[in-house]
């Protein structure tokens, strides 16, 4: 009943957008990377179970939502190419990546080895993790632009493994945030295991956006937001251990069922909120339903891409020097043209809200080694139109900006 009337043809852009989202009117939202998007579908779903929990919570928390959690959890398996054992639901990649770095039992001279393109909370997470066990270290690998080529992004982590035995935990980006680089993690992991590294893969902005098999991957830990590409509430993601890790996984929350499974630890942190896990479910049967997932990506890569080039030509700048295949599909980078007022890292926050707040055009701009750049993530409700708009208005404001000096 939630997807009555849509159809695999369905013409994605402008009349999507009107038709099944609920956006305010007038607004251009042009940064699906950041926050994802609820269809309105799936806030139906979200209501529907809201209400069945509201209505009797103790029958809900008893019995109805261990069903709901099971379906969901063997959809979204189904989804990634695992074993439903071996994947638990969490709020975000975030709490992912804590409850894998939470939970090992580093010894004294180890250590955890992240990028400078790893996203800013799990850094800090990286260095917390070190500072609180006190005996370990957090590091870094340098990845600058330009980028070479994917086999010398290999060759660094290979050089740097060899060269630093002790290093016991890797995360590794599947897609840099907010960079949009796309690592090669098949062939990172088969390094990192060489040299006795376990791999936690940090892989936020993949489901939906790239083909994910954890089979396939052969990787420790994978841990992947559904609320960004695939369209759920936000809260939901999806935590995978591989089988040889279980027994001493923990969640960050230790609850009634600290001796069970890792399903039930997981299942069981508390009177939480369980429904955008249960809409994962259903978020998967909507992206089949307007086509399926390669559908999807093919339209948001097509786009980004094509609105990349577009900002490029108009702003006269160009997008960052790393190979073709290592872009991510739906988000690229364009650098701005020059901004006459130097921006540390809050002022850029400041810059791209301010825009927002002239314009009612929300996009994303960061700086990343010293250049300035705004980052294209479109998704199926987007249309190219938009970024016409935008390219002009984000002209024009850099132009206010320069000329008040």
């Amino acid at each position: 009943m939630f997807f009555d009337g849509l159809d695999a043809d369905v013409e994605f852009g402008k009349t999507f957008q009107e038709r099944e989202f609920t956006f305010k009117q007038g607004a251009v939202l042009l940064n699906h990377g950041s926050f994802g998007a609820v269809s309105r579908r799936l806030q139906e779903v979200q209501r529907w179970y809201l209400t069945e929990m509201n209505a009797q919570p103790d029958l809900w928390f008893r019995e109805n939502v261990y069903k709901y959690w099971g379906e969901s959890l063997g959809a979204a398996a189904r989804f990634f190419n695992c074993d439903p054992k071996d994947i638990v639901f969490v709020t975000n990649a975030t709490e992912g990546i804590n409850a894998v770095l939470k939970s090992y039992d580093f010894k004294e001279g180890e250590t955890i080895l992240s990028t400078s393109l790893t996203y800013g909370a799990i850094a800090l997470t990286c260095r917390d993790v070190a500072a609180q066990n006190r005996v370990i270290k957090s590091e870094v690998i340098e990845i600058g632009f330009p980028i070479e080529s994917e086999e010398a992004v290999l060759r660094q982590y290979e050089e740097y493994l060899k060269a630093h035995p002790n290093t016991r935990m890797v995360v590794i980006d599947h897609i840099t945030s907010p960079s949009a680089v796309l690592l090669p993690v098949k062939k990172l992991a088969k390094i990192c295991h060489k040299y006795g590294a376990l791999v936690m893969v940090d892989g936020a902005h993949a489901p939906g956006h790239v083909p994910v098999d954890l089979e396939d991957l052969c990787v420790d830990f994978y841990t992947g937001n559904f609320h960004k590409w695939i369209f759920t509430p936000r809260g939901c993601a999806v935590l995978y251990v591989n089988r040889k890790h279980h027994d001493w996984m923990k969640p960050l929350v230790t609850s009634h069922c600290a001796d069970g499974s890792l399903g039930e630890q997981f299942f069981q942190a508390g009177s939480r909120d369980h429904v955008p896990f249960v809409c994962a479910k259903y978020a998967l049967e909507f992206c089949e339903r307007i086509g399926g997932m390669g559908r999807i990506m093919a339209y948001s890569a097509e786009l980004a891409t094509e609105a990349q080039e577009y900002l490029a030509k108009l702003f006269q700048t160009d997008r960052p020097a790393l190979p073709r295949d290592m872009e991510a599909p739906n988000m690229k980078l364009v650098e701005l043209p020059e901004i006459k007022v130097p921006l540390s890292k809050e002022p850029s926050f400041d810059f791209f809200m301010n825009f927002w707040r002239k314009t009612n055009i929300q996009t994303n701009t960061f700086q990343l080694q010293g250049r300035v750049y705004l980052r294209v993530s479109p998704s199926i409700y987007n249309y190219m139109e938009e970024y016409r708009q935008l390219g002009q208005a984000m002209l024009d404001y850099i132009q206010d900006i320069n000329n008040a000096q």
